[in-house]
């Protein structure tokens, strides 16, 4: 069965869901992240990151 692969949205790293270091659920989303440090630097800052894309 395939593996659902997110990307990080503060570093682009690919994470599986099950696999992610962290969670944040902003808005009606949730996001995965490959880091402790990348989950804090989101949860500062959401905006910045959903912003760059």
């Amino acid at each position: 069965m395939p593996v659902e692969i997110r990307k990080d949205p503060v570093c682009g790293m690919d994470v599986a869901p099950g696999e992610a270091a962290g969670k944040s659920q902003f808005g009606e989303w949730l996001y995965h992240f490959c880091s402790a440090r990348c989950k804090e630097d989101f949860d500062r800052d959401p905006v910045k990151y959903l912003l760059k894309k």
